[in-house]
């Protein structure tokens, strides 16, 4: 889908003037940021990450970002605060794509490859776990070169900013283009953003992503709904 499709807007609420626009390579620290402030007391994330150590995580999520940035179908959209350049919320999207020949070969090359190690104080087997269930629900339920796709709680709003209707700004204009071309659009629901995914129009699947973190040394544990869109659902747009 070219960029010309979603032009930047303007967007002013009370005191504040946003300006929505598609990121750019070099926002993908801001990116990373802001997606931490966003879910750092998310007990998923937290329980992955373990005793980790934060710089550490922050380059490896540094790294993942740039790998996926200029594949096939990847946007990224942001919302900066005009009055001092902040980053204020985030979304990651898959576009209806098919991945190029090499892209594929890459992706196949990346399956046989030897698993990097871990960096210490991370809970490997709850990632090991998570990893895997959202890969085969994704294999299930998402069509890449026919369905718009928020992927896992790439929909991230920090908490200076929340409750300003930021994650419906950046959500609305893509719906708008899956519901003029006739497309579902899935969703790895948080748990903080299902209010607002039930109003646009998501129900359940019937699939669940759910973690039991006692099984690997924690606390708790978490479900993760997962989530679909006919075109047309929800709210007026």
């Amino acid at each position: 889908m070219a960029t010309s499709d979603l032009p930047p807007q303007t967007l002013k609420i009370g005191e504040y003037t946003f300006t929505i626009s598609e990121g750019t390579h070099e926002d993908i620290p801001g990116f990373v940021d802001a997606f931490d402030a966003a879910f750092a007391d998310n007990l998923l994330f937290s329980t992955m990450s373990g005793t980790a150590d934060r710089a550490l995580l922050r380059k490896k999520d540094i790294t993942f970002w740039e790998g996926q940035w200029t594949m096939s179908g990847r946007k990224h959209f942001k919302v900066v605060d005009e009055s001092n350049g902040k980053i204020a919320a985030i979304t990651r999207w898959w576009f209806p794509h098919n991945l190029t020949p090499e892209e594929v070969a890459k992706a196949e090359e990346a399956k046989k490859a030897p698993e990097p190690e871990p960096i210490p104080g991370t809970n490997v087997g709850a990632t090991k776990e998570f990893v895997k269930q959202l890969i085969d629900y994704r294999d299930k339920w998402v069509k890449t070169d026919d369905m718009y796709s928020a992927v896992m709680n790439i929909l991230a709003v920090i908490p200076e900013y929340q409750r300003l209707g930021l994650g419906l700004a950046l959500l609305k204009p893509v719906l708008k283009m899956a519901d003029k071309e006739g497309k579902k659009t899935y969703i790895e629901a948080s748990a903080a953003g299902e209010k607002l995914y039930r109003r646009l129009g998501w129900e359940e699947t019937g699939d669940t992503l759910s973690l039991d973190f006692t099984k690997y040394g924690a606390e708790g544990g978490v479900e993760v709904l997962l989530m679909m869109r006919e075109p047309g659902a929800g709210i007026a747009l």
